[in-house]
């Protein structure tokens, strides 16, 4: 009886040693790998959601540490991470503008990674090859993570189109596109009904203004 008792006491202290060793390293990690929790969205009566403009802070994806990768984000005056641009562009230059979701936006890398950052570079990089001159391009992002297509409609609406454009190009992640179709988040779609997240706006369009709810 004796021995089970003195066996029983091993293993609970083993366990208790081995937590707080599991727990000694855990804080020690997550020192190395600092948390950042940031409010990087704000409700938009227009678009039903919205970066925060002006706002500069550190993602570190859906990790309240950094686990895999951080990134420095400066969002602009407008609320897209993007360069204050100017609305008139100059006249020997070439406007395309992207809009979309996440994928868009990027968050996951630095902006001068981001999609259109690297389409304005390659683009500029042919033309020089090509001693094209006088079409110098410019690429404006306008990207917003889960953004659908009524979104999107609406940001070219309100946003795009005073800065007049020659492309406008859309890219968006297919559960994004569910959004629009589905009043049920693609993410809490196979949950049990109770736990479905509702989360599709509503879009209103009328002849002076546009709105979302």
């Amino acid at each position: 009886m004796k021995n089970i008792l003195k066996i029983c006491i091993a293993q609970i202290l083993t366990l208790a040693v081995l937590l707080v060793i599991i727990a000694l390293v855990g804080q020690i990690y997550t020192f190395s790998k600092t948390g950042y929790e940031n409010l990087d969205v704000i409700p938009d009566r227009q678009l039903g959601w919205k970066l925060v403009p002006n706002s500069l802070f550190t993602y570190t994806g859906t990790h309240w540490y950094e686990n895999e990768f951080k990134t420095e984000i400066k969002i602009n005056s407008l609320g897209f991470r993007d360069k204050e641009r100017t609305i008139k562009k100059q006249e020997d230059l070439t406007r395309l503008v992207v809009i979309g979701d996440s994928s868009v936006a990027a968050f996951e890398v630095p902006f001068e990674k981001t999609p259109t950052q690297l389409l304005e570079k390659y683009l500029n990089e042919a033309n020089t090859k090509q001693a094209l001159q006088g079409k110098e391009y410019e690429v404006l992002n306008f990207g917003i993570g889960g953004f659908g297509l009524g979104q999107n409609l609406i940001t070219n609406k309100i946003y795009v189109k005073q800065f007049s454009p020659e492309y406008v190009f859309l890219f968006i992640f297919e559960g994004d596109i569910w959004r629009t179709i589905s009043p049920i988040s693609a993410v809490t779609n196979k949950l049990p009904q109770e736990k479905r997240l509702h989360i599709r706006p509503i879009i209103k369009i009328f002849s002076t203004e546009t709105s979302c709810s």
